[in-house]
């Protein structure tokens, strides 16, 4: 703003420049409904509207640890953020700029479903399956031999 106004006030006495963003976009990862890239067409967007957009959090979000991943000045910056606290509303995260990522981790119960997969169980039901055989047939082999 201050450079344009620099530039025109040569051909322009005491220009007023207003710069605003037209658009921009977001990401938003982790335990949401819809997890993608948010195109936000209005100057002021904060994270509650990003979740929203992201159809909410899902019931496995982590909501007192949420990571909002910033590029200041070419470098990540990681802020943990706590859905549950109001002091959220006055944080300088609240509102969210150009290329901003929202990180919403998975609680303590979706990480550990995540241990058990298809595979494993499969494994278990095959393991269940021979071992009733093997039982049925040493219960026929007692009762065929002994009289």
């Amino acid at each position: 703003q201050n450079l344009l106004a620099k530039k025109i006030s040569v051909d322009v006495e005491d220009p007023v420049v207003k710069v605003s963003l037209i658009n921009f976009r977001i990401n938003v990862l982790g335990e949401v409904r819809n997890p993608g890239t948010i195109g936000v067409n209005r100057e002021r967007f904060s994270i509650l509207d990003a979740l929203g957009a992201a159809g909410d959090l899902t019931e496995y979000a982590e909501r007192h640890n949420v990571l909002l991943i910033r590029e200041v000045d070419g470098k990540k910056e990681f802020h943990h953020l706590n859905l549950n606290d109001a002091a959220l509303l006055s944080s300088p995260y609240y509102y969210l700029q150009q290329n901003d990522a929202i990180y919403v981790e998975p609680n303590k119960i979706r990480k550990d479903n995540s241990k058990y997969n298809q595979n494993n169980a499969f494994k278990l039901s095959m393991a269940s399956a021979i071992i009733s055989a093997s039982s049925v047939i040493a219960s026929l082999v007692i009762a065929l031999t002994v009289k």
